[in-house]
């Protein structure tokens, strides 16, 4: 599983993320909004799936990231 980010502030603990999940990790390059189209769309589906704005990653739990994984991919 792999996960893009962009260059937010709010990514910045994205190496225990990567870490707690094995979960790899990418960044898009600034001012490059045409790398972002997969991403701006995989970023709606998480949001539907619950991963709203501003949540911790670190206090989610394993079984839940797997819930919202399985939910995206079927």
């Amino acid at each position: 599983m792999s996960i893009t980010f962009d260059c937010g502030m709010e990514f910045s603990n994205w190496q225990s993320v990567s870490n707690k999940h094995e979960i790899d990790i990418f960044f898009v390059y600034p001012d490059y909004p045409n790398q972002r189209g997969l991403n701006e769309h995989s970023n709606s589906l998480l949001y539907k799936n619950g991963l709203r704005k501003g949540i911790n990653f670190n206090e989610l739990s394993e079984g839940f990231i797997q819930s919202v994984n399985h939910r995206v991919e079927t």
